[in-house]
């Protein structure tokens, strides 16, 4: 038990030397045997309050000289930048920080580092005082906010806890119409939905060039699992338009950006893609300029697998249209009631990809096509002879895996691989299999669910590009506005890379302006 009249003189120099009522009462704890408990630190901080120590010794990392210049400094105008975050009192992953330098120095790029605030008395680093920072870090220090493009802003100043589990949640509004960068050791991607005129608008954190560093407590734990070695690049395009992507290190810090890798301070350029995740293509709807760019970026990086998620649209035969006769009269005069057609579209988009390897992930528009069979009376509708067609080869059992995957493994036999819902299909660690659309046990699919899966994930469905911890979702490539999202939308046209590491890139298309500069 801890005792006023014998511990006091002993506390008020040990205070004086941590400056922090919990690391007092832990030491007096350990030298005189007492059990440490949170009322003994906060007993502790009342005796220094009393005696006026806790007012006057207080130091807190923003108060540093430090972090007093970093709150002042500008950033040149370049055309690339880096971004990361570092914490206080903490060391740095030097591999990893010299690699960045390298690639800066690469790429002619600006470095920033925000630097973000956490102080624990439990967590793995106690070196005191709390106020100091990696000196070769302080050139590159900045915590205010600013723009490094029009519609981009830096919000260096925003105070996030590095334990948050959704560091950008309730920060949507914070930069009105601008894209946001912050400082948080996770890597998350938020798309903001938006008016059709409007700039889309992204908001996303950067990972993190220090060490992990957290407390024992059970969101310090969480924080040390989902903590990222990693930075966002901006490439400024022009005046309207600039590219954006999160990087993430291996353990050694070494990374692959694209096709670039680094490593030992060295930059080389690669063929590192393993697999390619093209954004939901619903053909019939396809934007021909995302496709095209998909088709450069195919013929760039040359993945061993593509995965594809709604490749068929099933306008023909939808049950959302239905009802509308006006509809059912345009898709008369341009023939797109017609199943048949949007079959063979799939298939001739199939013969331009197949040298890549094509796997088919079991969609919900999918399950569109095959639902039509059991939904509807043959005699009512337009597609009556593919309808008696399908439901023979149903009945004998040979649309197993569906109408689409039968039409594909009839042209293509074994070369192209359909999934089923319940298929698992992995490259380097990372789930490939899932849409998006069924959740935990049939359930409606949420990225809340498969973000707390224990295995990476690349997912499609919301045609919105975003990236929690393990979960990546790819964006569209569909015409960003089809009729039926109207006002306020945040689908975007992306696809996704999974590198040799088994590391995951969203790649923006931007419209008319394509996706890197590199």
């Amino acid at each position: 038990m801890i005792n006023k009249k014998e511990h006091l003189d002993e506390a008020i120099d040990i205070y004086k030397r941590t400056n922090s009522s919990e690391l007092t009462a832990k030491e007096l704890s350990l030298k005189y045997n007492f059990e440490y408990t949170s009322s003994t630190g906060r007993k502790i901080r009342k005796w220094m309050e009393k005696l006026g120590l806790t007012k006057n010794n207080k130091t807190e990392p923003e108060d540093s000289e430090i972090f007093q210049k970093a709150k002042t400094k500008s950033v040149s105008k370049s055309k690339y930048y880096i971004i990361t975050s570092a914490q206080n009192a903490t060391k740095i992953h030097s591999s990893f920080w010299k690699n960045i330098v390298a690639y800066a120095n690469f790429l002619n790029s600006e470095i920033e580092v925000i630097p973000i605030r956490y102080k624990n008395p439990t967590s793995t680093f106690q070196d005191l005082p709390h106020d100091w920072w990696d000196s070769s870090l302080r050139e590159y220090m900045i915590a205010n906010r600013h723009n490094i493009h029009k519609n981009l802003t830096i919000a260096a100043d925003l105070k996030t806890q590095p334990t948050a589990s959704m560091p950008l949640s309730g920060i949507e509004g914070l930069t009105k119409e601008d894209s946001c960068i912050i400082g948080h050791p996770r890597q998350h991607f938020v798309t903001i939905p938006t008016l059709e005129k409007y700039n889309p608008k992204f908001i996303l954190s950067t990972g993190s060039v220090t060490l992990e560093n957290y407390t024992d407590s059970k969101n310090g734990k969480k924080g040390e699992f989902h903590h990222t070695f990693g930075f966002v690049i901006v490439e400024i395009k022009d005046e309207d338009t600039f590219y954006i992507r999160q990087v993430s290190a291996n353990k050694n810090g070494s990374f692959y950006d694209l096709d670039y890798f680094v490593e030992n301070e060295n930059v080389t350029k690669c063929k590192c893609v393993d697999a390619m995740v093209l954004g939901d293509l619903h053909l019939g709807n396809t934007c021909e300029y995302a496709l095209s760019q998909t088709y450069e970026m195919l013929n760039r990086f040359k993945p061993k697998n593509i995965l594809l998620h709604d490749i068929m649209e099933g306008a023909s035969i939808s049950h959302h249209e239905k009802k509308d006769p006006f509809i059912a009269l345009n898709r008369e005069i341009d023939g797109s009631w017609n199943i048949e057609e949007e079959i063979k579209l799939s298939l001739d988009f199939l013969d331009t990809v197949i040298d890549y390897n094509p796997v088919i992930v079991r969609s919900n528009h999918d399950d569109f096509v095959d639902r039509w069979l059991m939904d509807n009376d043959w005699r009512k509708e337009k597609n009556k002879y593919a309808y008696l067609k399908y439901s023979k080869l149903k009945a004998d059992g040979m649309l197993e895996k569906g109408i689409l995957p039968y039409n594909i493994e009839q042209k293509f036999g074994k070369k192209i691989l359909c999934l089923t819902e319940d298929d698992s299909f992995k490259i380097k660690g990372v789930e490939l299999a899932v849409h998006g659309h069924i959740g935990n046990a049939g359930s409606r699919g949420t990225a809340s669910q498969f973000k707390r899966l224990n295995t990476k994930l690349i997912t499609g469905h919301t045609h919105s590009p975003l990236k929690l911890d393990n979960l990546l979702t790819v964006g569209t490539l569909t015409k960003l506005r089809v009729g039926y999202n109207k006002g306020l939308s945040n689908w975007f046209n992306s696809n996704a890379i999974v590198h040799k590491n088994g590391k995951s890139q969203l790649i923006l298309i931007f419209k008319d302006k394509g996706w890197t500069n590199l």
